[in-house]
């Protein structure tokens, strides 16, 4: 994949129940950014990459020959991309099972349940 120096539109899915629209489609722009390119051979300055990373606050691609070859990022955007992958495998998970059938059950009565087990601590 030959990733070149374009905006790119990030788009959020919304439910039926927002009260964004975009054209009568379920979809809004959230954020426009250029993704941040870099040759490989800018890896050989490790401080000013890791800098960079740091300050941008996302991945960094980096090219080997004109393609795309590595995708580096700081451990803080790595760990808060993998708990919205976590979240995202849950609520697909839950998805599922509600598809399935499964029972739902009523937020407050689970914090109830969990306060008599548990004590009175707010949860």
């Amino acid at each position: 994949m030959l990733l070149r120096a374009e905006r790119v539109q990030v788009y959020i899915e919304l439910d039926n129940c927002t009260k964004y629209r975009h054209n009568n489609a379920q979809r809004k722009v959230v954020h426009e950014m250029i993704p941040t390119i870099r040759p490989i051979s800018e890896l050989r300055d490790t401080n000013a990459i890791s800098e960079l990373c740091h300050s941008q606050q996302e991945p960094v691609f980096i090219t080997k020959n004109g393609y795309t070859d590595l995708v580096i990022m700081s451990a803080a955007v790595y760990e808060q991309q993998s708990a919205f992958l976590e979240v995202y495998n849950k609520l697909s998970e839950a998805e599922v099972q509600s598809e399935a059938g499964a029972q739902n059950v009523n937020g407050k009565e689970v914090f109830a349940k969990l306060r008599r087990k548990y004590g009175t601590a707010t949860l």
